[in-house]
Formats: C-alpha cells, sequence, structure tokens
C-alpha cells in the first residue's frame, strides 16, 4: 500500500505510441511533478534501472548520471522506498568514480539488505 500524499506511478501519463515511446513534454511534466511538493517515492530498482539507461542506452558518463541522481535524492519530497536515503546517496557515490563498480548492483545490494 502507497502511503497517502505519494504520486502514483498510474497518475503519471504513460505514452500512447509505441513508436514514441517518450513523448515531447514528458521532460517537462516530470519537471513539475519532481519540483511539486508531492512526496515521490522511488524503488531502489528505479534508481538502478535510470542510472543503466542514462549511461549505456544514452551514453551519458557515469559522473554525471550519478550527479543528478544524488541531487534527485537530496530534494526533500523524494523518498527512497525501504531505504534510508543517505544509503542510497553513498552507494551512489561509490560508483562515482570507478566503471568497475555498477550504479545498478550497489544499489540493488543495499536494497536487498
Amino acid at each position: 500500500m502507497i502511503p497517502s500524499g505519494i504520486v502514483r506511478r498510474s497518475s503519471i501519463p504513460a505514452s500512447s505510441s509505441a513508436i514514441c515511446p517518450t513523448p515531447p513534454d514528458a521532460a517537462e511534466r516530470a519537471e513539475r511533478i519532481i519540483g511539486s511538493h508531492a512526496r515521490l517515492l522511488i524503488t531502489p530498482g528505479t534508481l538502478a534501472e535510470a542510472a543503466f539507461v542514462l549511461t549505456k542506452f544514452y551514453g551519458v558518463p557515469r559522473a554525471p548520471v550519478v550527479d543528478a541522481l544524488i541531487a534527485l535524492l537530496r530534494r526533500i519530497n523524494v523518498h527512497v522506498h525501504g531505504l534510508d536515503k543517505t544509503i542510497a546517496i553513498q552507494a551512489l557515490l561509490l560508483c562515482r568514480p570507478s566503471s568497475r563498480v555498477s550504479s545498478s548492483s550497489v544499489v540493488s545490494r543495499l536494497a536487498s539488505r
């Protein structure tokens, strides 16, 4: 059960087209939701997936991805499900300087504890 005040996944409109999976206004909508005062709950798996997709699929260097995810986690309205935010941030910082340590592996391992 999701606590009240948390934006549910179903409240964020999904793309209607399989050809163009990301609507043109998706970034603006995400920015409005994240910038709102609504309490947002992110799973460790979502953090890991975001890091993977940004680095492997889009080719964004690891350091800016880690920095962006940490900035997201530092927002007062963002919470990590089942994991203290400081632990999630520490996990991301561990993999920032090294390509030998996968951010998805670190976050996933911490989440399974």
